[in-house]
């Protein structure tokens, strides 16, 4: 399926469902689906998650990219971390972010982080496994719904990935 879809984001035939959505019901979501999955690495998950983010993209793949951001958390972290989930509104944007505290990604690979394929130096905590797909298809899903997605990481102290979503309705500063 990961295959799928780089080729369809590639070529250009991907097609988006773009609509308005409560991005802070669908981060919550993500969050649960992953409970099972961070209590056997007694991780746990501090959330701040606004009850209502109303954002613009396309609700399932802005699940996809959500899913693939909480699961590398959880893959990345060792045993009894902590993994933080927020979820706001600002004048601006819609934002999701997921920070945890693994391995972190080294300044020169940094570079690396949304090529297709790409291995990094850091390495699942869990005997989980990496196609090295999910972030290329994420950059790719959130660059198509006109939003972004960036990582701020300092190697050996986590990493903080973070989405933003264009508002539904402008602000009056707009």
């Amino acid at each position: 399926e990961n295959l799928l879809d780089i080729n369809s984001i590639e070529s250009g035939r991907l097609k988006l469902s773009v609509t308005e959505f409560n991005m802070a019901e669908l981060a919550r979501t993500v969050v649960n689906s992953f409970a099972d999955a961070a209590s056997r690495k007694h991780i746990e998950f501090i959330t701040d998650i606004s009850s209502f983010v109303q954002a613009y993209g396309d609700y399932k793949r802005t699940g996809q990219v959500f899913n693939n951001l909480v699961s590398n958390a959880v893959k990345f972290s060792s045993m009894g971390k902590t993994i933080y989930v927020r979820c706001v509104r600002d004048d601006s944007c819609a934002r999701f972010e997921v920070e945890d505290q693994g391995p972190g990604i080294a300044e020169e690979e940094m570079h690396m982080l949304y090529e297709k394929f790409s291995r990094l130096s850091a390495k699942p905590t869990g005997d989980e496994t990496s196609a090295g797909l999910g972030l290329s298809i994420a950059k790719g899903l959130i660059d198509k719904m006109g939003g972004k997605i960036w990582c701020e990481s300092e190697f050996g102290k986590g990493a903080k990935f973070i989405v933003e979503l264009p508002l539904t309705t402008p602000t009056a500063e707009d």
